[in-house]
């Protein structure tokens, strides 16, 4: 039996307000074709299909459309939930999808033989997993007032420790002779973040250890991380398959493949991904980065995707408003390109409230008095548009607060 494990498909995603269906739609292609070429018996995907609990309707399409294929190469396909999943919608055709071979375990269920599926024949299965999606805190320990931060991490690590280990003596008795496998929708202790995971909820930080898992599990699929590495040999974490910021640029992108054969799995080997678009990072003061733009390699099957970064030492309106007519007249030129994101680096000293007004108690300050203060520090006297402009921005943020 030849088994994939992927996760984080995050289906809806936007990057900086660039919609990634195309990206996601051409990853599907390539999964399909190599999925019939290789003749894999098994799909695992350990959370975070969607992007968010209420997904746009194209993104809805796409992954039904995904399964419906995979059902029709005799694939059986394992879907657990993520934090980023709504337990409810995934679970909402679940019994239409297990006429497919297809089973998802959208949020922990009460009886967790539930959550243990065996792989292969049903009249001969080869293998079990057990489908253990993201579990809130919730639901691994009784609410305790007054933890600290350090009690309520190690509740949670403790509650999935119980947890997986209960799933791991349940596969063994239930199915004694079996070979068993792990899915899992969390972060463990040392791994790498990007930066996509810090634009989106990562969920409870509570690390946890090798020794969650017990020595029965013979490979633990991991979610949640969306950068592929080991926690240890036999448990992996296949990261996202395209990129989902520009941190990820330039990580290689891919499933994992094992086989499972006389009551043994083997160890997981990387099928990468072939690069579907093209995401660019360009960075220096205002002529270079007009200078890198101009330089730029031609698009690939999709338009590319720019981070423009600015460096310059000191906030400069002018050097700004230049900044910001570079990217409007690019954008409005190529079709191939884009700039989806920018910013300003400044890298001279910046003066913070503390420094200004070093023995005021911040907290008891209003804005307004502390930008007056900014305006005596810096010793400007024609103040009223700046003033005006300030007391806008304040307006704004409260009106955002209040939606």
């Amino acid at each position: 039996m030849k088994v994939w494990h992927t996760a984080d498909w995050h289906l809806g995603k936007r990057l900086h307000e660039q919609s990634l269906h195309a990206d996601q739609a051409l990853f599907f292609e390539w999964m399909l074709g190599e999925i019939e070429r290789r003749r894999v018996d098994v799909l695992l995907v350990s959370g975070d299909a969607f992007d968010a609990a209420n997904p746009p309707t194209e993104s809805r399409a796409l992954y039904y459309s995904v399964l419906t294929r995979l059902a029709a190469l005799n694939v059986q396909v394992v879907v657990t939930g993520g934090n980023h999943d709504s337990p409810s919608m995934l679970n909402a055709p679940k019994d239409l999808l297990e006429a497919l071979r297809i089973r998802v375990i959208g949020e922990l269920p009460e009886d967790l033989s539930d959550a243990l599926i065996p792989l292969g024949p049903p009249e001969a299965p080869v293998a079990v997993v057990a489908a253990i999606p993201f579990v809130r805190d919730n639901a691994l320990r009784q609410i305790t007032p007054g933890l600290n931060p350090t009690e309520r991490q190690e509740a949670i690590r403790t509650g999935l420790h119980e947890l997986f280990h209960a799933a791991g003596a349940a596969c063994k008795a239930t199915y004694p002779g079996l070979p068993a496998l792990a899915m899992g929708h969390l972060y463990a202790a040392g791994t790498q973040l990007s930066e996509s995971e810090r634009e989106i909820q990562v969920g409870n930080l509570a690390g946890v250890e090798p020794s969650t898992f017990p020595a029965h599990f013979q490979y633990v699929a991991l979610g949640h991380i969306h950068k592929p590495q080991p926690v240890a040999p036999h448990i992996r974490y296949s990261g996202s398959p395209i990129p989902l910021s520009f941190s990820e640029r330039d990580q290689q992108h891919r499933v994992l493949e094992f086989t499972i054969d006389s009551g043994q799995i083997s160890a997981a080997e990387s099928v990468h991904i072939p690069a579907i678009r093209k995401l660019v990072q360009v960075s220096g003061d205002l002529q270079q980065v007009r200078e890198r733009l101009e330089r730029l390699p031609a698009n690939g099957r999709l338009s590319t995707l720019i981070e423009a970064r600015l460096i310059i030492e000191h906030a400069d309106p002018a050097v700004t408003l230049n900044f910001s007519q570079l990217v409007e007249q690019f954008n409005a030129v190529h079709s191939d390109a884009r700039i989806v994101k920018q910013f300003i680096e400044l890298t001279g000293d910046r003066s913070r409230a503390t420094d200004i007004l070093p023995d005021a108690d911040l907290k008891q300050l209003q804005p307004s008095q502390v930008f007056e203060a900014l305006l005596d520090a810096e010793g400007i006297e024609d103040r009223d548009v700046l003033r005006e402009a300030f007391q806008e921005l304040i307006q704004e943020l409260q009106q955002d607060e209040r939606a």
